[in-house]
């Protein structure tokens, strides 16, 4: 894709532009632009943004009122430094030890002139992270990674824009909405500004461009698409309409009103929203369902293009709380998944469906995806989390034993925070070292749910390159990349 095509456009009455027949499946030239829009799926993953968090003493209630001797000092350093990378651990799993060796890190750091809570070593933590847990050598490091300060933390790189292609210098394009959050838009334009070479801001208009909840995607006869989920059609109504509209229906004349305007914005694209029904009656709307990336996910398999939704087996538990699930989550989620299923099987996609037993937010479709550059084969990073169903009786599951050393972790932290003794601090760095051999077994522990949603994946044709994630309230593979 990377070789200019010489493609013919055709104008429909809709004003939106696509490719004539017999030139589907590929990158769309945009008119008076130097970009061709390609579907994220097709990306092939040389460039890949991450964001750090703070170094904060608050998050673990580091000590800090022993510190008097150089003992102390320096263990709190190792301290901060071990808990720092724990944490990273647990956010993101061991992405980054099964990047491909082709991957660009492109990584935010919190700029401590801004936020107070920085501690201004993230990069180095990240580093020591890079070397001793994920198996990176200073070579690498030095060839595949950089920094960029952002004056908040970026947790979420996903939502800072929606990536619209490549342009004729071969740099990604981030398409970035006047309708954005500040540290958003500020991430974007100091990544392109730190990377000229690499990265190249387009602004879009009166739009928001929360990249979780919109993607440029295949269309069913291999025409380029945006997908845009019910949450970024009611903002822009909002806002133009300067009314609050969150839990009123939407007329249809708006919903009209709100497709027109992203199709203006993204050059005319055919635009297809997911929660018509829930713009239209707001009864339907599933709160912990709020991006389309938690929804389906769009991928060009060997049945043609394929929507990939989740469906809930019974009795899901909340692996996080190890707490059954609501009715009322799973009543409401699970009708959203059939509807959206529905809706793009009437488009003319093939659907399949992905079992799984969780939260909405740990779903089987918020996943990395892009082309690999030599097979040619579509690929995703599909999280592969500790099983949180006891497999044997009056025996704990892989998830609640996990839990269950990170509390004594936590336990053996207090103690020594209350009396900091040589002692305690032995003790403390065993409960630390514990940690890290429990997160290891995950990867050859068994989790029947994520072997049935990898078989699936693979017998469409989907390349799986497992990633060993862990519980939180936090995002999934998706919203923590972009890419």
């Amino acid at each position: 894709m990377g070789k200019k095509s010489a493609i013919f456009f055709v104008v429909f009455t809709a004003s939106f532009l696509q490719l004539l027949p017999g030139k589907s499946f590929q990158p769309l030239e945009v008119p008076g632009q130097t970009f061709r829009l390609i579907p994220e799926s097709e990306r092939s993953l040389h460039r890949l943004v991450v964001g750090l968090e703070a170094n904060s003493t608050k998050a673990y209630m580091v000590p800090g009122a022993w510190a008097s001797t150089p003992e102390n000092k320096e263990r709190i350093r190792r301290l901060r430094r071990e808990l720092y990378m724990i944490q990273f651990e647990l956010v993101h799993g061991n992405l980054l030890k099964v990047l491909p060796g082709h991957t660009r890190l492109f990584v935010a750091v919190p700029d401590p002139e801004f936020v107070v809570e920085s501690r201004a070593n993230e990069a180095e933590l990240f580093t020591t992270y890079l070397k001793t847990h994920a198996g990176w050598s200073e070579d690498q490091i030095k060839k595949r990674v950089s920094f960029f300060e952002v004056p908040e933390v970026l947790l979420f790189p996903q939502d800072m824009a929606e990536i619209l292609g490549r342009d004729d210098k071969g740099r990604l394009v981030l398409g970035v909405g006047e309708d954005g959050p500040a540290v958003y838009k500020q991430a974007a334009m100091k990544l392109a500004q730190d990377f000229p070479q690499d990265f190249q801001v387009h602004e879009i208009p009166k739009l928001n461009t929360e990249g979780g909840d919109m993607e440029i995607v295949w269309r069913p006869d291999g025409t380029i698409g945006l997908m845009v989920g019910q949450n970024r059609l009611r903002r822009y109504l909002q806002n133009k309409k300067n009314l609050v509209l969150q839990g009123r229906k939407i007329p249809p004349e708006w919903i009209s009103e709100a497709l027109k305007g992203f199709g203006d914005g993204f050059f005319g694209l055919p635009i297809q929203v997911l929660g018509r029904k829930e713009l239209e009656d707001p009864r339907y709307i599933s709160t912990e369902v709020f991006h389309i990336d938690m929804v389906v996910n769009i991928l060009r398999g060997k049945n043609g293009v394929t929507g990939f939704v989740p469906s809930y087996e019974k009795d899901p538990v909340d692996a996080y709380t190890e707490l059954p699930l609501g009715a009322d989550i799973v009543r409401r989620a699970q009708r959203f998944y059939d509807e959206v299923a529905q809706d793009l099987k009437q488009s003319g996609y093939n659907i399949v469906r992905l079992p799984f037993r969780d939260h909405p937010i740990r779903n089987p479709v918020n996943v990395g995806k892009f082309t690999d550059p030599v097979t040619g084969k579509p690929t995703i990073f599909l999280a592969k989390f500790p099983y949180h169903y006891s497999t044997e009786k009056n025996k704990p599951s892989v998830q609640s034993g996990l839990q269950q050393i990170i509390y004594g972790m936590e336990d053996a932290l207090e103690l020594w925070r209350k009396e900091p003794s040589d002692v305690n601090w032995s003790g403390l760095e065993k409960a630390m070292e514990a940690v890290w051999k429990e997160l290891g077994k995950v990867e050859s522990s068994a989790n029947p749910i994520f072997d049935a949603q990898a078989l699936i994946y693979r017998e469409n044709g989907i390349n799986v390159i497992p990633v060993i994630s862990y519980p939180s309230s936090e995002g999934g593979i998706h919203c923590l990349l972009l890419k």
